[in-house]
């Protein structure tokens, strides 16, 4: 049973448009190729591979900010050089522990992770001045 609607919006053309839905088994569909079917693998697995990447990134991303705030604390914490993240072991024990992460460079930890951890600490330090009025030096 087919509910058919002739659309009027087009006088010289009318158009008929169905409403029922249709629905084929297996057994209706044309005949695919093996060349398809191998395609259609290959898709299937793509889609899979780049869904699992990005259910793994979406539970990183809210690590990187850590990452890099923990990195920046073997620097000012530990008082580490800034070259240690140019040495190998350190690369290698890093992509051990996340291999999506991109280490920073030592240039952009001496300049900017290193220069926000102070302006946090200088924030933190104004907060304590103005919540305590008086301070002793003995």
């Amino acid at each position: 049973m087919s509910n058919v609607i002739t659309d009027i919006s087009d006088e010289k053309n009318p158009r008929q448009i169905s409403t029922e839905i249709v629905t084929q088994s297996n057994a209706d569909l044309p005949e695919t190729s093996s060349s398809d079917k191998l395609f259609l693998t290959k898709q299937n697995e793509k889609q899979s591979i780049l869904h699992s990447f990005f259910l793994r990134l979406k539970k990183l991303t809210g690590s990187w900010k850590e990452i890099e705030e923990s990195l920046s604390k073997l620097f000012f914490l530990d008082f580490q050089q800034f070259s240690i993240v140019k040495i190998k072991g350190f690369i290698q024990f890093v992509k051990a522990l996340n291999p999506e992460y991109k280490l920073t460079g030592r240039r952009v930890i001496s300049n900017a992770m290193i220069q926000a951890e102070f302006e946090k600490c200088k924030i933190a330090v104004l907060k304590y001045l103005l919540k305590h009025r008086y301070l002793d030096f003995n």
